[in-house]
This record gives C-alpha cells, structure tokens and sequence, in this order.
C-alpha cells in the first residue's frame, strides 16, 4: 500500500538524497548549467528548481519517519472494521503524517531561505535573494535594514523550531526511538 520497499523505492531515495551527498558548490555548478541548457539561468523559476532539487529531500525523509509510525496493527484493525485502502490513508495515515509533512515543508522553507551558494550560482545578477543581499551587505556596505531583516529571519526560524518541538514528535523526527 503505502509502505513499499522495492528495488525502485531505494533508487528514488537514494537520487532524491544525491544532492546532500555532494558538496554545496559541485551541486550548485551542476544546477547552473542545468538552468542555463533549460533558459533558465537569471530567472526565479530558475531558483526555485534549484532550491526544489536540493530540498525535497526533507519532506521526504521526515514523511518517511511518520509513515514508520503507523503501526500494522492500526491498519489491520482499520481493515476488520470494514475501512477501504482509501480511508486507512485519509483516516488513519495521513493525521499521523501530517506533523511529519508539516514539520519537513517548514524545515525546508528555513533552509532555503538561508541557501546563499545555489541562490548565487543559478540567479546571475538579475536577482536577489535575501542571502545574496545580507552577503552582498556585508561586502559592499553596510545596511540597517538587513540587519532587521536578519532579526525577523531568526525569531522566524526560533519560533518554527519551537512549534515543531512542542507540537510535533521532535525525538522521532531525529530518528530517535521513545521508549
């Protein structure tokens, strides 16, 4: 159903996972010429292919944390009560993911926001992110604004960290069993 370990799962893993696997800038140089045969190179869907490629790894990883926790106890017992396969997954699977998806989309999003080297290589001069900005800042001159900007990008990461601690199973999205 849901819960499948073949030879093709483990090859999507394992391409999905590539990019963590190899260091930032021989990543980002492989994402630039890739925009770039695609005429993309300059462009924001040009950054966001990137940062998607580099970061859909995430979700994935902690959606396949949630998924480990659906015990085939509960689907049994969802199936002797006279559950289809689709409502085992609306009703049973996804309120257990949830956390999980929403906790990888939100880690996703602070990561992204803090990519310099991708953001750099795919986005020429056309456009700015705020890491190309805050590092453009501290080379070329120093502004206040951005040091506010950096501020709320803190307290925003802190309070997306604490509400994921304190709503979500944080030991299990570190891989840590609860005994």
């Amino acid at each position: 159903m849901w819960q499948r370990e073949g030879k093709l799962h483990q090859s999507f893993v394992s391409a999905v996972s590539l990019p963590f696997l190899l260091p930032g800038i021989v990543f980002a140089v492989s994402i630039s010429l890739v925009t770039a045969s695609l005429g993309l190179l300059g462009s924001l869907v040009g950054i966001i292919l990137g940062h998607t490629a580099l970061l859909v790894a995430i979700p994935l990883v902690t959606v396949r944390l949630g998924l480990a926790q659906v015990e085939q106890i509960h689907v049994e017992a969802a199936k002797l009560m006279g559950y289809s396969d689709r409502q085992i997954l609306t009703k049973l699977v996804i309120p257990i993911i949830r956390p999980y998806l929403v906790a990888g989309a939100l880690f996703a999003l602070i990561i992204s926001m803090n990519e310099y080297i991708i953001a750099f290589m795919v986005s020429g001069f056309s456009v700015e992110t705020l890491p190309i900005k805050i590092y453009n800042s501290q080379r070329y001159g120093f502004e206040p604004t951005l040091s506010v900007g950096t501020m709320v990008y803190m307290l925003f990461s802190l309070v997306v960290l604490s509400y994921i601690a304190a709503t979500g199973k944080l030991w299990s999205l570190l891989g840590i069993k609860e005994s």
